[in-house]
């Protein structure tokens, strides 16, 4: 049993001094004897004014007596004052003086008695009641979200960040403590039941996948020059190298052919007279038959660019039917156990069916009587 706790510290040494001391004064003999004395005399006076009621012409007579009764058994006012400033001053003065105080005292004392009571309610409380004040579970319905679009971005886009799979793997690292925290001190104990997979969201996953392929074909074929160099390095290189890779890229521009009013006022500063300039495409010069048209080897890196693509997606769905192939969903002892399990319950079925061929056909039917 948890003890409640002591109040007895919120009282100073000064005030453990004071506290007895006024009880002895309060219980004292001659402030007693004092009290005693006063009320006999008091007594004895008002009995006098009752009898000397009756007779109306010696009222006054009586009443003399009774204050003289009163006076003679030292009654004074200045012994009245003595006796309050000896009883009731020390009483009644130091109740007053530690008044503020002892309603600081009982208010912290029902306040830690309230919250010794609540937290005895809460250790009576069994598991099903406090799982009760939980969130109540959602469903795995955000989570799921949250998977497909963080896998989404990082197929979709790896070959622009490599660096994607790497935080998406510290990510999950931390996100699997924290939801496991989460499932199980936070939120309500969900309803258990048994799943064949996880549903939709395996199609949603196949089309994602099947999607960024296609899309990280694109990337690497249209946004980098790995199928122009391939181009360059199998069919115009003289010597099977990459050696005037970056002037073939070039095409050549004539600054007397500029419009009017888009020639650069300044260019550059450069000191010497500049005729023909070089620009990154793949365009006919400007002495040939048809100056700044589109040629040849933009068309031919274009046909490699698509044939990349389309060579890519397939190489990749292979690779992935072959990875699907060697990993099964369900390992190969497993399945045989399932095998053997249905064969057993294939036989079993096989044994009982006589046995009720033969027991409907010697158990007599119910419209033969008929």
């Amino acid at each position: 049993m948890r003890s409640l706790p002591s109040y007895t510290s919120h009282f100073s040494e000064a005030d453990s001094g004071v506290i007895p001391g006024v009880i002895s004064m309060c219980l004292s003999p001659i402030a007693w004897r004092s009290a005693l004395t006063v009320a006999v005399s008091w007594s004895s006076a008002f009995s006098s004014a009752s009898r000397c009621s009756a007779n109306s012409s010696s009222r006054t007579i009586c009443l003399r007596s009774a204050s003289r009764e009163c006076h003679t058994t030292h009654t004074s006012p200045q012994a009245l004052m003595g006796l309050l400033n000896t009883f009731v001053s020390p009483c009644f003065g130091s109740y007053f003086l530690y008044y503020s105080k002892l309603k600081k005292l009982i208010r912290f004392i029902k306040s830690q008695r309230g919250s010794f009571q609540e937290k005895e309610y809460e250790k009576k409380l069994q598991r099903y009641e406090t799982d009760h004040f939980l969130e109540p579970f959602a469903g795995l319905t955000p989570e799921y979200m949250e998977m497909i679009i963080q896998f989404g971005f990082v197929t979709l886009f790896v070959a622009s960040f490599p660096l994607a799979p790497l935080f998406a793997l510290l990510n999950n690292i931390i996100e699997i403590r924290l939801d496991a925290k989460k499932f199980v001190a936070e939120l309500r104990r969900p309803d258990a039941a048994r799943g064949k997979d996880i549903g939709i969201w395996y199609n949603i996953l196949r089309g994602v996948t099947k999607v960024a392929v296609i899309v990280n074909a694109f990337v690497i074929s249209f946004t980098s020059d790995f199928v122009p160099r391939l181009v360059y390095q199998y069919m115009y290189s003289p010597d099977g190298s990459m050696h005037g890779f970056v002037n073939h890229t070039l095409s050549y521009f004539n600054v007397s052919h500029f419009q009017n009013g888009t020639a650069p006022l300044e260019p550059f500063h450069l000191g010497f007279h500049v005729d023909i300039c070089r620009y990154k495409d793949y365009r006919d010069p400007p002495w040939s038959e048809t100056p700044y048209e589109i040629s040849k080897e933009f068309w031919a890196v274009l046909a490699a660019r698509l044939a990349f693509v389309i060579v890519f997606q397939n190489v990749v769905m292979l690779m992935s039917d072959v990875v699907d192939w060697i990993i099964p969903d369900i390992p190969k002892d497993i399945s045989l156990q399932i095998h053997k399990e249905k064969i057993l319950m294939m036989d079993l079925f096989m044994k009982e069916e006589p046995g009720k061929t033969q027991l409907e056909e010697t158990s007599p039917s119910p419209h033969r009587n008929y």
